[in-house]
């Protein structure tokens, strides 16, 4: 008993993805060999590089690294002005306090002196022999003298006498002052003594030789 005829069937396949390889043949035709695909390597991915910008101060970071730099700038300038600043001020101190000394040095030294007069300590010989030392081999020789200090010359010396050759001849002068004095030679040389005087010019002496030591320092 021979089969019934049968009508082949018929399917409808559909694939989701795209086929490799694919071939096409009869219902009737044998297979082909069945081939195993070649592996394909998965793509590496490709990570974007940031790129950077050419000019950084078109960024917040290059514009805050700019803000930061002038801030430390501003800073520093000001540490540097305060800094000179405070040296002038130094300086400006420093020459006050050695006027201040000059002043306080002669101050002391003319109450010192007047101290001596007041209390008739004063070297009254020992000045009227420098300066009649002065007129060598001018005699004779004529002291003026305060009358105050007059007196004293004649108390310290106390009848010894008051010059290797001859004795000058001494001399009372109401318009002298206390250690002041003043000698005459025989020929007219005429030296003057005034111990308050000569210490105002070693003040001023002082105080210009430090204008013109400050004046050199800042040249």
């Amino acid at each position: 008993m021979g089969r019934p005829n049968s009508t082949p069937a018929t399917f409808r396949v559909s694939f989701s993805g795209r086929l490799s390889n694919a071939v096409s043949v009869s219902p009737n035709a044998p297979l082909p060999p069945f081939r195993r695909p070649t592996p394909v390597a998965p793509a590496t991915p490709v990570i974007p590089i940031p790129q950077i910008p050419q000019n950084l101060s078109d960024t917040a970071i290059g514009r805050d690294m700019a803000a930061d730099r002038k801030m430390i700038q501003t800073t520093l300038a000001t540490i540097q002005a305060k800094v000179a600043e405070l040296s002038r001020q130094q300086a400006a101190n420093l020459d006050g306090l050695q006027n201040a000394a000059v002043e306080l040095a002669l101050t002391i030294a003319v109450q010192l002196l007047h101290r001596e007069v007041s209390a008739d300590e004063f070297p009254v010989e020992a000045m009227v022999r420098d300066m009649a030392a002065e007129l060598v081999n001018d005699t004779p020789v004529t002291v003026w003298l305060n009358p105050d200090d007059l007196k004293l010359l004649e108390r310290r010396l106390g009848g010894q006498r008051l010059l290797s050759g001859d004795d000058p001849k001494l001399v009372a002068d109401d318009s002298l002052q206390r250690c002041e004095c003043r000698v005459e030679g025989g020929n007219g040389s005429l030296v003057l003594s005034d111990p308050t005087r000569h210490l105002q010019e070693i003040r001023d002496d002082l105080l210009r030789n430090l204008a013109d030591a400050r004046t050199a320092r800042t040249a």
